[in-house]
């Protein structure tokens, strides 16, 4: 799995473990400490690879024949922004986010059927269930909150508030919360695990957090009015954190 370091891809890597996958967890060398904290955590296995490179799939293949002899699984996980909007991304970085996002996939996938590696399924980080699919896909805007749901609730739990989480740019830190994540990150009864995840929600929803980001990265927010003093953002839509107030 590319891109297994944190966020998506590590709860895709935990569900797969969980399961009973091997999980081989790949990502690039400066993601290399929460690399091997996903992999000590699920009992798998990294290599640390730019995976635009341009032996990069032939790094990928040799590793996998030598220590796993092939894959039955290659999730695409890794994908990147460079900026939110087509008009102003220029070039170069048009084509650093086609090189992680699509070009080296295609590279990789043919790098492992060359080698007789046929993996019975590939996953690329923006497939949808098919169920979801149906229901009209990423067009459909409740299709957002389904996917959050998918394969785990812990998709963004963690991620954007643990207190230990560096993506947390809330600041957050609730210890009945971070607990609550932590028990059902270990629980292998998907009913128990359910019922964690959905406790832990309340608290983030009713009982501590103000301000709830609806999509990663952007700059769309709601907020409780009759909790949020002040809530100033610019005319890019960026939130002024340092000037957020409670009452």
């Amino acid at each position: 799995m590319t891109g297994a370091s944190r966020g998506i891809g590590a709860s895709i890597a935990e569900t797969l473990a969980r399961d009973g996958a091997h999980v081989v967890l790949l990502d690039i060398p400066k993601q290399g400490d929460e690399l091997a904290k996903v992999a000590n955590t699920i009992g798998g296995s990294t290599l640390q690879v730019d995976i635009t490179a341009d032996d990069a799939p032939k790094e990928i293949v040799d590793y996998l024949k030598e220590r796993h002899g092939g894959v039955d699984v290659f999730v695409h996980n890794a994908g990147i922004t460079q900026d939110k909007t087509l008009g102003n991304m220029d070039e170069g970085r048009w084509n650093a986010v086609l090189a992680v996002n699509l070009t080296s996939q295609e590279r990789i996938n043919d790098a492992l059927l060359e080698a007789k590696i046929e993996p019975w399924l590939c996953l690329y980080h923006w497939d949808l269930p098919q169920g979801i699919d149906d229901e009209g896909g990423w067009v459909n805007r409740d299709s957002a909150g389904w996917f959050a749901d998918y394969p785990t609730y812990d998709n963004f739990m963690f991620d954007l508030w643990g207190s230990e989480s560096s993506n947390n740019y809330s600041y957050m830190a609730d210890e009945k919360f971070d607990g609550l994540v932590a028990d059902a990150k270990k629980t292998v009864d998907k009913d128990e695990q359910a019922k964690l995840f959905q406790d832990a929600e309340q608290v983030l929803l009713n009982d501590d957090v103000a301000v709830i980001p609806l999509v990663w990265y952007r700059g769309d927010y709601v907020y409780d009015p009759e909790t949020v003093d002040n809530f100033p953002a610019t005319n890019f839509g960026l939130i002024i954190w340092e000037q957020v107030a409670l009452k």
